[in-house]
């Protein structure tokens, strides 16, 4: 038997073997691991243009992060791609307009704060130029508009026209989304629309025809306010939300865009003035019963003294407002093209409705629109 001093010994060196044999499975282990995490940190791929994103940091530079997709930066439109996109304010800078953010059929189509304007492209509201970017300007309806002929149609009176040609690459999406300039192609004009007329409608007025429907009336029309006395009262609406049934009576001076989001009755002999710019949008529930009497009829018009075709923005249903919008024994006048409009898939009833001195188209629907009644609808200068 050998002496303890040698198995002593033999037992240190069967140790050492041991823990030699665990080091170096354990460097073998070990590199394994690490050689598999680094091929699992790898440098994540960027989002492109139009991709989504949460952060800057997440698009492909220069790109940066707006409205949840990746935007090209720029200081003012002819920083972006030319004939398509506007230079639009983002949350922290501002950013070329992507093409799948133009079109829309009510404000929830558009990004961040942006509203979807009477020829349907979402736009920056605003007041004054200066709530657009550089070189934009801010046009008679309240919304930004682009100098470049490229990118918008604006006459020199600052009312935008719509795009007959529209921004979208799929130009259909764009032909009725407000009425074209020449009052002839979809969602134009007082007669109806080119393919999907609503029924039996008709209108009255000096020019013959309007639009696409039938001819207008020749019967006299008697809508008048001749019978009002003076308003007795003046109440000042400053960049409004309607958010609650409401009834109007007296005079109404608007400023900017009033939205109506809840009932509002008008009472017969109201006067609604519009200060530059100034518009009604209807939408999310809301809706404008302006019903006036013979010879007792609510008028829109302007807030100047000197009256002009273009002094005003214009009254707007969206798709998203209740059904039962209606304008009897209703003048509306000196506003700007489409006057009087209903977006896509919007509806509403005119009847014994009077539009003059506007600059463009008196009355303008787009597709899908169902017009209840559409009865003694006068135009004239428009």
């Amino acid at each position: 038997m050998p002496p303890c001093s040698a198995m002593m010994h033999r037992g240190k060196a069967r140790h050492r073997r041991q823990v030699g044999r665990c080091f170096y499975h354990g460097l073998l282990f070990a590199a394994f691991w690490l050689s598999a995490f680094a091929c699992s940190t790898d440098t994540p791929r960027l989002s492109k243009l139009a991709q989504g994103c949460a952060l800057n940091s997440e698009c492909d530079s220069p790109l940066v992060c707006a409205f949840q997709r990746c935007h090209v930066a720029c200081q003012e439109d002819r920083d972006c791609k030319q004939g398509e996109e506007r230079c639009v304010r983002g949350e922290n800078g501002n950013v070329c307009q992507l093409d799948q953010e133009i079109q829309c059929t009510s404000d929830r189509n558009c990004p961040g704060k942006q509203i979807c304007a009477a020829d349907g492209e979402c736009r920056d509201l605003c007041k004054t130029a200066n709530d657009c970017t550089p070189t934009q300007i801010c046009a008679n309806s309240g919304e930004c508009a682009s100098t470049d002929p490229t990118k918008d149609l604006v006459d020199a009176k600052g009312n935008i026209h719509t795009d007959p040609f529209g921004s979208s690459t799929e130009p259909e999406a764009a032909a009725g989304a407000g009425g074209a300039m020449n009052g002839e192609e979809e969602g134009a004009g007082a007669g109806g629309t080119k393919d999907e007329s609503p029924p039996e409608v008709a209108a009255a007025g000096d020019t013959g025809e309007a639009g696409a429907g039938p001819k207008p009336s020749t019967d006299p029309v008697d809508i008048t306010s001749a019978d009002c006395a003076p308003p007795d009262s003046s109440i000042t609406h400053e960049s409004e939300t309607l958010s609650k049934a409401a009834s109007w009576h007296g005079e109404h001076v608007i400023s900017g865009n009033l939205y109506v989001q809840a009932a509002l009755d008008i009472a017969p002999c109201t006067v609604v003035r519009f200060n530059a710019g100034a518009a009604i949008r209807v939408q999310l529930g809301g809706a404008l019963h302006a019903i006036g009497a013979s010879g007792r009829a609510i008028r829109f018009t302007s807030a100047k003294a000197a009256k002009a075709a273009g002094d005003w923005g214009t009254i707007q249903l969206y798709s998203d407002a209740s059904n039962d919008s209606r304008f009897e024994q209703v003048i509306v006048e000196y506003g700007s093209d489409g006057a009087v409009g209903l977006q896509n898939d919007a509806s509403g009833s005119l009847s014994s409705v009077l539009v003059q001195h506007v600059t463009g188209n008196a009355v303008s629907w787009g597709q899908r629109v169902k017009v209840s009644e559409f009865e003694n609808v006068v135009v004239k200068d428009a």
